[in-house]
């Protein structure tokens, strides 16, 4: 039985996400009533009450994406942020790596860059790995693979935020102004993958507490 509770639990908070993050970002509809009839849906006899929980989801979901599946809005999401990846990939091997040569450059920046190559990389197989996940039709049902990706794109947040801190400040002042304005592409990447988690956290936890 605690295994279904905390499936189901992961079911409805997967679902939460587009209506959580749309409504905030885009000023959309509230998201109070949805987490007050899952709270209330999650002491009741698992059925009826809980497709309908479901239904409302969707259904909100699909008024603040529109008419985009919660799936779809999920890899929509992190097909965005893969984009955004490869762009500062491209922008550290044509911009920043070159700069490696320069014999004054200290050694702190030549390892933070190659620091960040690595980081870029792994951090593209997560998201490479999330997409696939998220991709396929029965994916809400595999209670393990969406922790470990949790934590993968926690690792994203972490990778890909402290190469644009690192990379920067081992530039001198003249240049970090540029790295700055060139790699936000990640910052707001890594703040709407951020999002995601807290959002799923949270709405797990609520449910759970809930039930």
């Amino acid at each position: 039985r605690e295994m279904g509770a905390t499936k189901l639990a992961l079911i409805l908070s997967i679902l939460q996400i587009s209506a959580v993050v749309l409504a905030a970002a885009k000023g959309g509809a509230s998201t109070e009533a949805v987490e007050e009839f899952c709270a209330s849906a999650a002491s009741a006899t698992p059925g009826k009450h809980v497709k309908a929980c479901i239904k409302h989801h969707l259904a909100l979901a699909d008024l603040n994406s529109g008419g985009k599946d919660p799936h779809d809005f999920i890899v929509d999401g992190l097909k965005k942020a893969r984009s955004e990846l490869i762009s500062a990939m491209n922008f550290t091997e044509k911009e920043i790596a070159p700069r490696t040569n320069h014999e004054k450059k200290p050694l702190v920046f030549h390892l933070a860059v190659e620091g960040c190559r690595d980081a870029f990389k792994i951090s593209l197989g997560y998201l490479d790995r999330a997409v696939d996940f998220f991709s396929k039709p029965d994916a809400l049902n595999n209670r393990g693979p969406i922790q470990k990706l949790l934590q993968e794109l926690g690792d994203v947040i972490v990778l890909s935020g402290g190469c644009i801190e690192a990379m920067a400040e081992t530039y001198d002042s003249k240049l970090e102004k540029v790295i700055d304005e060139k790699l936000v592409m990640v910052e707001e990447m890594t703040s709407a993958m951020d999002a995601i988690i807290t959002t799923l956290t949270q709405s797990q936890e609520r449910y759970l507490l809930a039930s």
